[in-house]
């Protein structure tokens, strides 16, 4: 139940970030993408440092508790006639890289 609790509050700041034309959702476990139609890679990686900030700022509470969660971002941008599939396998990757390199951060595709 305080996985559910935390990742309510978390979609919660998240949803402060985004505009409405960004689509957020969950992919798998404690997993989410977020979709930016219009962004290039630079305001993509403003956009997930912002969101790594918001979620991470206060702990959650749930019952008498309070829990710190941290954000590890991947960022990826589509490249011509990529399909879909290999962008998220690209910033999962990437994803991968910024927990290896301590958490807490976000990692573009270098």
């Amino acid at each position: 139940m305080a996985g559910d609790a935390v990742l309510c509050g978390a979609t919660a700041a998240v949803q402060t970030i985004l505009s409405p034309t960004e689509l957020f959702g969950r992919v798998g476990g404690e997993e989410f993408a977020v979709v930016c139609e219009d962004a290039d890679l630079e305001s993509a990686l403003e956009r997930a440092d912002a969101i790594r900030r918001a979620v991470s700022r206060e702990p959650y509470a749930f019952e008498e508790k309070r829990l710190p969660v941290t954000v590890s971002a991947g960022v990826a941008q589509l490249a011509d006639e990529e399909e879909a599939e290999g962008l998220f396998d690209r910033a999962d990757a990437q994803l991968y890289a910024a927990k290896g390199a301590g958490r807490n951060c976000v990692r573009p595709l270098t």
